[in-house]
């Protein structure tokens, strides 16, 4: 007989064990006697005893594993769909507390937008254009380096300006050719002495001897191996007169021989550098006929006849869900000439939501990278496909230089600036160079997960001037799964310390070329311009698509931590392949009170084995 562990002895009030000796059976059992609270008496077979002792136990471990496992359920989109509509030429769109207003008439695009409890303050950003540059031996993108004739006439210049110092200072043969005549014209100077160090001639006669049989090892033009073989010989001669003792006029002059086969020498090397250096430069001069061929660098936005494609929802659950935002595109379909190449090639593909979203987007099959987009947020990718470059590589090459670096890159020009309105009127979606009496756009902060650098937009630059970017990825943890979150560099339109619009990017843009996508560092510049900032989002060269994702928007008071939504991009850059509910524990679930009660049980539990497995007679 045995008593049960003190957790049963609550449940089972007075209990004791007997061990069965009726001969009818064919073998002895252990049996319980069950007291109850009213002095009945049950008889039980203890293996019932130890089955409820076991579901006792497994009660215990669920009920203290339930505050460490998270319920997960889908969060609700927690906004409202974006709400289109159409005032006279303009587009009027609601998400949240942000209002955007953007003309869908044809014309260049640009925006206009609004926080609905400060309507006071409005934010306008307008994409002016695309600007082909050079980035000439690693410059920032400048005013002074776009891709049209005059750069190219600049680089063929400067290539051949390079080169001909290389004939100035001429090349390692002929430094050593004007070394060994130097030397020879020392050794008829001392030669010259009324009393000659004889030793200190032969000397510097040998050194020079010594210095053109090096240059004679390294000579492939058979012409100057016969003069540098010429002047060897002239200098041996003088060599051995010395030895021979000969009298200071023979010695003097068959220095003064070597001397002059020498400097034939020098003028030989010279004159073949420089037909060399001439051939190459007369071939660049014919390159400068390239540039006639040339677009301009700016694809002016203005100029371009863009159309609206049909607004979409985007949907939630594979496409059959909730709708949780709006997507469209503008699309260049008729450009200036010479950019016939941009129709149909140039898009910015829009996209506005409800609720908080991450949007992921894949590099490759095993690499993608996200980044959060707020509701209300206006997303902008600009896609840009098959650009013709007037500084192709290939063109580049034709330069013939490795003293000059010459990389082709493309540059998204934005103005961007704030004013302070009691209505929003047409005058806002003018020219921001001829709107001053309405600007409060003053210091604004540029930054990028770091201090940032405050800019005063009422001052104004000559040229552009380049901003250092920081290009990294953060793992992150999304419904406890690990994402690479990249850290956007940000254009704050407000005071430092103060909410307020904001345009934003991610430094970083996809590229796919022949079926491979890759990731590049996105780079940029800035003017100011009185009463509003140029932005110059600057790309590296690429053949193929480019995709990359400005965006613009207003600053709230609390960032949500707990997006409704991942969004998975379509890799042609202007569509959403996937939407996904994101799981999110509830509050509940999370408490610090119901995981240190579960801890207990769970303690409790552990304890209640370790003493069942050590004192099993317990039982």
């Amino acid at each position: 007989m045995s008593s049960l562990p003190p957790a049963f002895r609550k449940a089972l009030p007075a209990t004791r064990v007997f061990e069965n000796s009726n001969p009818f059976f064919e073998e002895s059992i252990e049996i319980a006697v069950i007291r109850s609270e009213t002095n009945h008496y049950t008889v039980v077979p203890m293996e019932y005893v130890k089955r409820i002792m076991g579901a006792f136990l497994v009660t215990l471990l669920v009920a203290g594993g339930i505050g460490f496992l998270p319920a997960v359920e889908a969060k609700s989109a927690g906004g409202t769909v974006p709400n289109m509509n159409y005032c006279n030429a303009y587009v009027n769109i609601t998400a949240g507390n942000i209002t955007v207003l953007f003309p869908g008439n044809q014309t260049k695009p640009h925006f206009v937008w609004w926080d609905n409890n400060y309507p006071s303050k409005v934010y306008v950003v307008q994409f002016k254009g695309l600007y082909e540059y050079a980035s000439v031996d690693g410059a920032d993108f400048t005013l002074t380096n776009l891709a049209e004739g005059a750069l190219w006439q600049r680089v063929i210049q400067e290539a051949n300006a390079r080169d001909l110092s290389k004939v100035g200072s001429l090349s390692e043969r002929l430094s050593y050719a004007f070394e060994s005549h130097s030397r020879l014209m020392l050794a008829a100077g001392k030669a010259a002495l009324f009393k000659a160090d004889s030793s200190w001639v032969k000397a510097e006669l040998q050194e020079a001897a010594r210095m053109l049989g090096l240059l004679r090892e390294e000579a492939e033009d058979p012409e100057i191996r016969q003069q540098i073989d010429s002047a060897l010989g002239a200098i041996g001669a003088a060599i051995d007169a010395l030895d021979r003792g000969a009298n200071k006029g023979e010695i003097r002059s068959a220095i003064s021989n070597a001397v002059r086969e020498c400097q034939r020498l020098t003028q030989m090397i010279a004159e073949k550098s420089k037909a060399a250096v001439r051939s190459m430069i007369e071939s660049r001069l014919g390159l400068e006929a390239l540039a006639e061929e040339f677009h301009p660098a700016l694809l002016p936005f203005s100029g371009c006849k863009w159309e609206m494609s049909q607004v979409v929802e985007i949907l939630a659950g594979g496409g059959s869900g909730e709708p949780i935002g709006i997507a469209f595109n503008l699309t260049v379909v008729d450009a200036p000439a010479k950019f016939d190449f941009a129709e149909g090639n140039v898009t910015l593909a829009v996209r506005i939501y409800g609720s908080d979203v991450v949007e992921s987007v894949a590099v490759n099959d095993s690499y993608s990278y996200s980044y959060s987009v707020a509701a209300g947020e206006v997303k902008i990718d600009l896609v840009v496909r098959g650009w013709e470059w007037n500084f192709d590589p290939r063109t580049v090459k034709l330069l013939n230089s490795t003293e000059i670096t010459v990389s082709p890159a493309l540059a998204l020009w934005a103005d961007i600036s704030s004013f302070t309105v009691e209505n929003v009127t047409e005058d806002l979606f003018g020219d921001l160079e001829c709107v001053k009496a309405q600007t409060r756009l003053g210091n604004i902060t540029f930054s990028d997960d770091g201090p940032g650098i405050k800019i005063n937009a009422n001052g104004e630059d000559q040229d552009a001037r380049g901003i250092g970017l920081q290009h990294k990825l953060a793992n992150k943890f999304l419904a406890g799964k690990s994402m690479k979150f990249a850290t956007p560099a940000k254009l704050k339109l407000t005071e430092e310390g103060t909410l307020g619009g904001f345009f934003r990017f991610v430094p970083q843009a996809v590229v796919e070329s022949s079926g491979e996508r890759v990731l590049v560092d996105v780079t940029a510049s800035y003017m100011r311009a009185g009463n509003h900032v140029k932005v110059f989002l600057c790309y590296p060269y690429f053949n193929g698509t480019l995709v990359h994702d400005p965006s613009l928007g207003v600053e709230g008071e609390v960032q949500d931590s707990n997006p409704a939504f991942l969004v998975t991009l379509a890799s042609s850059g202007t569509g959403v392949a996937s939407v996904q509910a994101v799981p999110t524990t509830p509050g509940w679930a999370g408490s610090p009170q119901l995981l240190f009660a579960g801890g207990l049980v769970l303690a409790g539990a552990l304890a209640m084995i370790i003493f069942v497995r050590r004192h099993p007679a317990a039982v």
